[in-house]
């Protein structure tokens, strides 16, 4: 019977890899709590910048941290983010106003070491599973680390194992959680990332920028290393030097660990006159900006992270009706369908070939942009989501008591625990392709 008020429900939320004002998905679902009369309190890194409309009602408490960019980088913000993050969530649970709810959202999976030990004493955990760890440190250092490898496969299991709900975002994430997990179908709640289809349609009345006779594409993201952005840079090069596009433009929404990389590689290509960095805008302007491209560019490489993600731009392309170019993989596909055009090799040309392609045909651009707003409004937005995500919330602050009588039970039998642990990883790593 769940008749307690939800006013009397308190949902704190971690992140460390990016602060609440940059992460759209952490505030879609903020904005989805404090309307279902939840409380919400949000610890991430510091930041400045503006906060997203509809936030005012969410307490967020930012740490400094500094941005690694090496493994024994990694090693030293995650060991930090540990400490300090969880001084601040003790802080939270000594204080007067009660959580019920704790939820960590990957990158890193070590953030189950602080939410755990809140389910022996009868809390909600749960883990909120963005990305797949292990494939982004493949992706990353290509196997060349195997005792780190082992050691993020670790962690994953254990956030997956010790929550009390799981939230997968997509079908490809459930499925390593039921697998490499060992979770339950009934523990494992899918909910996209899909964008704000009542903000979007706000958003593509402001004006949108003329761009007279040239033909603009876009890009928005985090310039990480696997994140392909300097794969755009060589094909505006194919397209402007080779097949003389001097009319192309790419427009750069977001920064990162590479930009420094990036614009190095634009000077020494010659093309600072056919790209615009825009470093981070606030979340409200994106889709305004989005919607003032021709085609939106996915140049994600593919690999195994590819093939379970769920790329989050492609989404805030199709909202916004603009059409795109994206390297193949089955997620991609999934998400994008009719949307967007694919390009099989993973190679410069091709993907300005497909670019080209598709913007000098007016009649294809508007049929996939369509296709890709409509799928949007029907299937993947955030309105549809939203219910799924307050399900998964509600589920497990429901089930907290009988899910942390479990807790105590696995975590107080250290034999049990490590034999469990050994079990899972006595096995060889998957080979590559």
């Amino acid at each position: 019977d769940r008749t307690a008020e939800p006013s009397r429900t308190r949902v704190l939320i971690l992140i460390e890899n990016l602060p609440l004002q940059r992460d759209a998905r952490v505030t879609r679902q903020c904005r989805t709590l404090l309307e279902a009369g939840f409380e919400v309190t949000v610890i991430c890194p510091a930041s400045d910048e503006v906060m997203p409309s509809g936030l005012g009602r969410v307490r967020v408490i930012g740490y400094r941290c500094r941005e690694a960019t090496s493994v024994p980088g990694y090693i030293a913000e995650y060991a930090w983010a540990v400490l300090v993050m969880g001084s601040l969530t003790l802080r939270e649970f000594l204080s007067p106003r009660r959580v019920d709810v704790i939820q960590t959202c990957n990158p890193p999976d070590v953030l189950a070491l602080i939410a755990a030990p809140y389910r022996l004493v009868g809390r909600a955990y749960v883990f909120d599973h963005h990305d797949l760890v292990p494939e982004l440190f493949e992706a990353r250092y290509d196997g060349g680390h195997r005792f780190l490898d082992a050691a993020v496969r670790v962690a994953e299991w254990v956030g997956l194992r010790l929550a009390t709900g799981v939230i997968a975002t997509n079908d490809s994430v459930r499925h390593v959680a039921l697998s490499r997990g060992g979770r339950a179908p009934e523990d494992v709640a899918v909910v996209r990332n899909g964008p704000e289809f009542a903000r979007v349609a706000e958003a593509m009345k402001m004006h949108r920028p003329a761009k007279g006779d040239r033909k603009v594409a876009v890009w928005l993201g985090v310039m990480g290393p696997y994140d392909g952005v300097e794969t755009i840079i060589e094909a505006l090069a194919v397209a402007v030097h080779e097949a003389g596009r001097r009319d192309l433009y790419v427009t750069l929404i977001g920064d990162g660990e590479r930009r420094g990389d990036v614009e190095a590689l634009i000077d020494q290509l010659d093309l600072r006159d056919h790209v615009s960095l825009t470093g981070w805008v606030p979340q409200d302007e994106v889709i305004s900006r989005v919607a003032g491209a021709d085609i939106g560019l996915a140049p994600d490489p593919p690999g195994a992270r590819l093939d379970h993600a769920t790329v989050m731009k492609v989404m805030d392309y199709m909202a916004a009706g603009v059409p795109v170019v994206a390297f193949d993989s089955p997620e991609t596909r999934v998400s994008v369908g009719e949307a967007g055009v694919f390009v099989e090799d993973h190679d410069p040309t091709a993907y300005a070939k497909a670019i080209l392609g598709l913007i000098d045909d007016p009649e294809q651009l508007r049929d996939r942009g369509r296709a890709g707003r409509s799928r949007v409004e029907r299937e993947l937005s955030w309105e549809v989501q939203a219910q799924r995500y307050i399900r998964a919330i509600d589920d497990a602050f429901w089930h907290r008591s009988r899910r942390g009588a479990g807790a105590r039970a696995e975590l107080s039998s250290a034999t049990g625990w490590s034999k469990s642990l050994f079990r899972r990883f006595r096995i060889q790593p998957e080979a590559k392709e």
